[in-house]
């Protein structure tokens, strides 16, 4: 907000440091606290289940922003520009008010040292656990691709195909309701498919997906419908893929480690928003090729779900 009444370009540049900085260490903390809180009742097992509900609480709200400010913001003025951004900052507010109620699990005290010594025990275990390291290369690099590179390519898709612009809010909205239902409803998908066949079906839905796109981009039924699918397939991977990732490290060092393999993140997200930048001069076309083969890329890392077994050798070493 202070950027924008200003107009001083450096607070935007601020802020964009401080939003990266603060997804990058919140990431590890709220799966950590999540996990730990569960596995305090022993029900770690319902881990996709408690990530569920944490994303229909976000499309909820995301299902009436899109609504509300397609009206508020219609004519795309000043004034509803600042309208939008100050509700935005009430809402950062109100996250406060909840986040300042919040406890940490009793087994929390116990993991106080040196934040070094985590640092060193996070980045050992992702060395020492190649199943865990695997795991994070193949969901982050469909994660990229499906959200950084598509989420930037999927109203130009849209709009190409003809679809109305002002309907864009209530396309959305639709699709962030259909994800409420898919989010309240894991522990169904889950009790019919395991938990890494799921991942590899959504994968292999993706691949069609981008491959198909790139065939048939000017047709208007398969633009909503590659929008759709690869949102909805998004709401299906990312509870289950913290619930796989969460079994694979200890509690001691849950929230640091998880912390780094988000840095891991932020290293692919350059490489691959690098290489499509210099992709995107020749159109939409080789963009999707390129995220068809980075869905291929993926299956080379194997997904496998952590064995008891080697949980237990973990948690002694």
């Amino acid at each position: 907000m202070l950027a924008l009444l200003t107009g001083q370009s450096w607070l935007f540049y601020l802020y964009n440091v401080l939003w990266a900085m603060s997804v990058t260490f919140f990431s590890g903390a709220e799966e950590a606290l999540i996990y730990d809180s569960l596995k305090q009742s022993n029900e770690e097992g319902k881990m996709d289940v408690a990530m569920g509900k944490l994303q229909t609480a976000a499309l909820l709200p995301t299902a009436i922003t899109f609504l509300l400010g397609s009206l508020l913001a219609k004519d795309l003025s000043k004034e509803q520009f600042l309208l939008l951004t100050g509700l935005g900052l009430l809402a950062q507010l109100g996250q406060l008010a909840f986040l300042f109620r919040v406890r940490n699990p009793a087994s929390f005290h116990k993991f106080r040292d040196n934040p070094f010594n985590h640092v060193k025990q996070g980045w050992r275990l992702i060395r020492q656990t190649p199943d865990l390291l695997k795991l994070f290369v193949n969901f982050t690099l469909i994660f990229v691709v499906t959200v950084n590179i598509f989420g930037v390519m999927e109203q130009p898709l849209l709009l190409d195909a003809g679809f109305p612009v002002e309907w864009l809010g209530l396309l959305y909205a639709a699709i962030a309701l259909i994800g409420v239902a898919i989010s309240e409803n894991i522990q169904w998908l889950t009790s019919r498919f395991s938990r890494v066949r799921l991942l590899y079906l959504t994968q292999t839905m993706i691949l069609l997906v981008f491959v198909a796109a790139a065939l048939w981009m000017n047709q208007l039924s398969f633009a909503i419908l590659a929008f759709a699918l690869i949102g909805l397939t998004r709401m299906i991977r990312n509870p289950i893929y913290s619930h796989l990732q969460n079994e694979y490290i200890p509690s001691e060092s849950r929230a640091t480690t998880l912390s780094l393999l988000s840095i891991g993140d932020s290293f692919f997200d350059v490489v691959l928003l690098i290489s499509f930048a210099n992709l995107s001069t020749a159109g939409k076309l080789p963009i999707f090729i390129g995220c068809a083969l980075a869905v291929l890329v993926a299956f080379l890392f194997p997904v496998r779900q952590a064995a008891e077994r080697s949980m237990n050798t973990i948690q002694r070493s």
